[in-house]
């Protein structure tokens, strides 16, 4: 996912089993550390309000990262993880990023 944030422009990229890296256009990069959920849980991402959302692997929980944030402290909804399985009308958590407007 590309990410403009206040420290430059960034693709964010992870995959549900390795460590999320960026690449700002010359170097790739591990993020820098992502606390409150294990980051290698981490399966999709979607960009709401210069937010970064993430669906956590096998699950309904989403987090997300600070404003222009890569990395740091991830947040839910209500507490650091947040289950949204009762908002989801059409499946698992691969189709939260669709839901994420009432967030």
């Amino acid at each position: 996912m590309n990410f403009v944030g206040t420290g430059g422009q960034y693709a964010w990229c992870c995959n549900g089993a390795d460590l999320p890296f960026t690449y700002n256009g010359s170097v790739f990069a591990l993020t820098p550390a992502i606390t409150g959920i294990t980051p290698q849980d981490v399966i999709n991402v979607n960009i709401h309000k210069n937010r970064i959302w993430m669906c956590l692997v096998e699950s309904t929980k989403v987090a997300y990262l600070d404003v222009d944030a890569i990395g740091g402290l991830s947040y839910g909804i209500r507490t650091r993880r947040t289950d949204v399985q009762g908002r989801l009308r059409h499946g698992d958590g691969h189709v939260v990023a669709r839901c994420w407007i009432w967030a």
